[in-house]
């Protein structure tokens, strides 16, 4: 019998907005690809 897969949820709020400030990004950054390139 196969195994389900487990499911992670991450959810952050940034509400003083330093994440948009310091990166020029609008915000909210939503979804996984969205969040890599955030991040680099």
């Amino acid at each position: 019998m196969a195994e389900k897969q487990k499911k992670l949820l991450i959810l952050v709020v940034d509400r003083d907005n330093d994440v948009g400030r310091k990166t020029g990004l609008s915000t909210p950054i939503v979804g996984f690809e969205e969040n890599l390139k955030a991040a680099q």
